[in-house]
């Protein structure tokens, strides 16, 4: 999906047609944090910009009533 912000001058962003893995950003964040505990479990990344920076959401878990 295209994303064309203030005619190209706006933000660098490029979406992904799907959701990453959560293995991706349980890499990156046990890098980012050096804690070996973290998952990337609660968070759903969509997105990159142009340096390779990650665009994520945090994911709520829904508890079963």
């Amino acid at each position: 999906m295209p994303f064309d912000y203030d005619g190209g001058e706006g933000i660098d962003f490029e979406s992904f047609d799907a959701f990453l893995s959560a293995e991706d950003p349980t890499d990156w964040l046990r890098a980012w944090t050096d804690n070996a505990e973290l998952t990337g479990n609660n968070f759903r990344v969509f997105g990159q910009n142009g340096s390779g920076g990650y665009l994520a959401a945090a994911a709520q878990a829904c508890a079963a009533r």
